[in-house]
């Protein structure tokens, strides 16, 4: 079965309004005094928890806590603030790791079927792969062997050099 993985990131819309999580993680910081508390780094840990089975809806509340993180450290100057937030986005990372692998068989398939197409399209006996021939093993058709190459004239001199006294 082909992993759908690339079409998927293909067609990720991010968010054009701002997503609820950052007007949560605003209240709060509003609440506390324009504060960031242990308390509501809880309450929006608590938040994205019920993301993490929807990795989309997962990284729309990330990209919500990072406008957050934003404005807390552009706006209001509070980069402790926003470093905490930043660090909330943080925590999320490894629920993406799964994602990378999939990315990265999903190019590898992808790069098969780049070469098979290809071979296709120029006729190429796809079951002729490209190696060299054993000692003793007659050359592919079309090859030349190397002891025919022609050498390459007029080769730049090498500069002298000497070697620095002791």
């Amino acid at each position: 079965m082909k992993d759908t993985i690339l079409d998927d990131i293909a067609k990720y819309k991010a968010p054009t309004k701002v997503p609820p999580i950052a007007v949560l993680g605003f209240q709060l910081y509003e609440e506390a005094g324009f504060k960031m508390t242990d308390a509501s780094v809880e309450v929006l840990r608590a938040a994205l928890a019920v993301y993490e089975d929807d990795l989309k809806a997962l990284t729309d509340a990330n990209i919500g806590l990072g406008v957050f993180a934003l404005y807390l450290r552009d706006t209001r100057k509070d980069t402790e603030a926003a470093e905490l937030v930043a660090k909330l986005i943080k925590e999320t990372a490894p629920q993406y790791n799964a994602i990378g692998e999939r990315v990265v068989n999903a190019l590898k398939d992808l790069q098969i079927s780049a070469v098979n197409l290809l071979a296709r399209f120029t006729n190429q006996d796809q079951s002729a792969q490209s190696r060299a021939p054993k000692f003793g093993e007659a050359s592919p058709k079309g090859t030349l062997p190397l002891k025919e190459l022609k050498p390459v004239r007029n080769m730049p001199e090498r500069p002298s050099v000497t070697k620095p006294k002791k």
